[in-house]
């Protein structure tokens, strides 16, 4: 008994693991005979359909001995295999009764777990969305076939089959009941496209887990899908979608071999497609070398594959400065709309700006311990800032920029990047001397001024651009510097607040309620005017809801 529970305990976790091969040599190399023995059978079944080995399928059902006594979930994995064995074989009665028993197999096992909570009951909830799954697409198998291929993806691509996954669980290696029985149909259906994708996805998800046998073993049967696609469209186009997804796997892969240390082989798998001629394009040449087919792919997928390269030759310094910002403009041409290349890009500047920074601090230091104390009492450190700040600023301006077109873009790097494209906003329009707005606008005080107008014009403009709710996200930061020693930073500061309340009442109020009753004279006076603002805006928006309605 204890070797039998060690041999099924085996097989159970390579069905976990995705080693379907290995669960069925391991059925036969365990058993006695040529025939599986009764208690390895269910995970057998179950492998063999979801390999879609149909022979073997039809030899392990044929010959199940029903006097057998199995317990619950092993009665479901073999009820569901008869139900995959009748499916493919268009047996339509066979089907309702194993497709019944299935389900009452499942209720058995439910009912029970159902008093121990949701989190025991999920996988039997799962293992029944399977089988309406199951369910509904039998009907596309035993119907009239002429519209099979249409009627099949219809079904698969819908928004209920999408957001039934959607509500799932995710399962990082890939052992999702939902997803096992999309394949298994997929296969039956000869759609190698929306295998190959799911593949994908899980091999994606396995990654992201750190569950990199099972990435490798997922991608592997991805790319094995393609290749079937490729194998049936000789002499024909091959569909831009699979050309994508291939283009998709490689670079899965290439991430894979990244994170177990093989960065070398990473960054070939994507640069070698990639010809060294497409960062000294402009916008129209790389729109034409696109739209020419060269790349076999969208401009976003050369892109995407452009962008991770770019980001590990970073990290390991294996290119200089001047040439990953080539690289990363290139990247935005391909792609201007993506959220990701914009903020990736503002990353890299802003790292640049902080080194050159610390650089040229630390050289000024060691000048300024190098000069008399005479020499040293003449330095004004307020003026150093300036100047450091000032050979560096088209760095800063550019970063402040690309954050806030991500920042419209899309609200995924939203932690990140706005609380960064404020504070570099606030301390660069704070440099200089209290009354740095009246002063004579000579020299480097002038060069300052101007930048800090240009910095807060380009605020100003995200403001009414970048969503209310991003902003509500960073209100103590945008709070503590309501009163700003520049006049323009405090108004843009203000026009912010000011479009949070309005649009936000009910949830702002509480954090921007105690500006009204701060003790600083400037903060209340700057509170109430803020408020008025957001009162004026709130009865001119009802007034045009009014308007609209009449």
């Amino acid at each position: 008994n204890t070797s039998c529970s060690a041999q099924k305990g085996l097989l159970r976790c390579l069905l976990k693991l995705g080693r379907l091969d290995s669960v069925l040599n391991q059925s036969y190399g365990m058993s006695n005979t040529k025939q599986i023995d009764a208690e390895l059978l269910p995970s057998a079944t179950e492998a063999a359909w979801r390999l879609g080995k149909w022979p073997v399928l039809d030899n392990l059902v044929n010959n199940l001995n029903d006097g057998f006594a199995f317990d619950a979930d092993a009665r479901y994995q073999l009820s569901f295999g008869r139900t995959m064995h009748s499916l493919h074989s268009k047996s339509h009665a066979k089907f309702i009764s194993c497709l019944k028993d299935s389900r009452e197999s499942i209720m058995s096992s439910l009912s029970s777990a159902a008093r121990d909570g949701y989190t025991r009951s999920y996988p039997y909830l799962m293992q029944l969305h399977a089988l309406r799954e199951l369910e509904c697409s039998s009907s596309l198998f035993f119907d009239d076939q002429s519209k099979f291929q249409q009627s099949f993806i219809k079904v698969v691509s819908s928004d209920q089959w999408k957001d039934r996954l959607d509500l799932s669980t995710p399962d990082i290696t890939g052992s999702n009941a939902i997803l096992n029985t999309r394949l298994a149909l997929a296969r039956m259906a000869k759609q190698p496209t929306i295998e190959g994708s799911m593949w994908l996805n899980i091999g994606k998800a396995a990654r992201k887990g750190g569950l990199y046998q099972v990435a490798e073993h997922s991608l592997t049967r991805a790319n094995v899908s393609f290749c079937k696609l490729m194998k049936a469209s000789m002499g024909n186009d091959l569909p831009f979608l699979a050309r994508e997804s291939i283009g998709n796997i490689k670079l899965q892969v290439a991430k894979l071999k990244h994170d177990i240390g093989e960065s070398i082989t990473a960054l070939k798998l994507i640069e070698d497609d990639i010809p060294a001629s497409i960062f000294l394009m402009d916008e129209k040449q790389l729109n034409s070398y696109v739209s020419s087919g060269a790349a076999d792919e969208s401009g976003e997928a050369v892109a995407r594959r452009i962008l991770q390269a770019t980001e590990w030759m970073g990290c390991d310094g294996l290119k200089s400065s001047s040439e990953i910002k080539d690289r990363y403009q290139t990247v935005l041409k391909l792609a201007p709309s993506w959220e990701r290349a914009h903020f990736n890009y503002a990353k890299f500047l802003d790292s640049l700006f902080e080194t050159r920074k610390k650089q040229m601090t630390d050289k000024t230091k060691e000048e300024y311990n190098n000069m008399s104390e005479r020499q040293k009492q003449e330095v004004d450190p307020c003026a150093v800032d300036i100047r450091i700040i000032g050979a560096l600023v088209e760095y800063l301006l550019d970063s402040v920029k690309h954050y806030g077109i991500a920042l419209q873009l899309g609200q995924k790097h939203c932690y990140q990047a706005l609380p960064r494209m404020l504070a570099m906003w606030l301390e660069f329009t704070s440099l200089g001397t209290e009354d740095n707005n009246n002063k004579d606008e000579s020299g480097q005080n002038a060069h300052l001024k101007e930048y800090q107008e240009l910095m807060n014009k380009v605020i100003e403009d995200f403001a009414t651009e970048i969503p209310e709710h991003l902003f509500y996200t960073a209100l103590p930061q945008l709070l503590s510097r309501v009163v700003h020693k520049n006049v323009e930073t405090s108004t843009n500061v203000a026009l912010i607040l000011r479009n949070v309340i309005a649009k936000y009442p009910h949830q702002s109020l509480w954090s921007c309620g105690w500006l009204r009753f701060s003790k600083s004279e400037e903060k209340k006076k700057a509170g109430d005017e803020i408020f008025l603002d957001a009162m004026t805006m709130l009865r001119k928006s009802d007034r045009d809801m009014l308007n609209t309605s009449e």
